[in-house]
C-alpha cells in the first residue's frame, strides 16, 4: 500500500455501502427481516445498514457477503477499507489532502465530491 492517508469513512461512504446491501439483498430476492434470521440481528439494524446510518462491524460484513454471494471487498470499498491476506485493512490515499478544503466551481460546496451536484472537486 502507498504512503498516505489514513481514509476514514464519510456519511457519502455509509451511504454507498448502504445502496450495495441494499441492492445485494434484493438481487437475491430477500426481504430485511429474511436477512436478519439467517445472520441473527435484528431487522431494524439491517435497515440501519441499509439506510446508511450504521456500519456493520466484521463479522455480520462477513455473513451478509457469504449470503449475497459476493466478494467483501464490494461493501468494504465503500467505506475505504479492504479485506487481505486474511485481514482487514484500512485504504491509504495514496495522495496528501489540501490544507484548504476544495471549493465546487459549479455551486460553492466544500467537499471532495459536490453532494449537490456531483462534480469531482479540483485539488482532491
Amino acid at each position: 500500500m502507498k504512503k498516505g492517508i489514513i481514509r476514514f469513512p464519510t456519511q457519502h461512504d455509509t451511504t454507498i455501502l448502504g445502496a450495495r446491501l441494499k441492492k445485494a439483498r434484493e438481487d437475491k430476492g430477500l426481504y430485511q427481516y429474511e436477512v436478519a434470521a439467517i445472520i441473527k440481528k435484528l431487522p431494524k439494524d439491517i435497515s440501519l445498514y441499509e439506510a446508511g446510518t450504521h456500519v456493520p462491524s466484521a463479522t455480520p460484513m462477513e455473513k451478509l457477503a457469504v449470503l449475497y454471494e459476493v466478494d467483501i471487498n464490494y461493501f468494504l470499498d465503500a467505506i475505504g477499507w479492504e479485506y487481505k491476506n486474511g485481514k482487514y485493512e484500512r485504504q491509504e490515499l495514496p495522495y496528501k489532502l489540501p490544507l484548504q478544503p476544495c471549493v465546487c466551481p459549479e455551486c460553492g460546496a466544500k467537499q471532495r465530491h459536490c453532494y449537490n451536484c456531483g462534480a469531482q472537486l479540483p485539488g482532491w
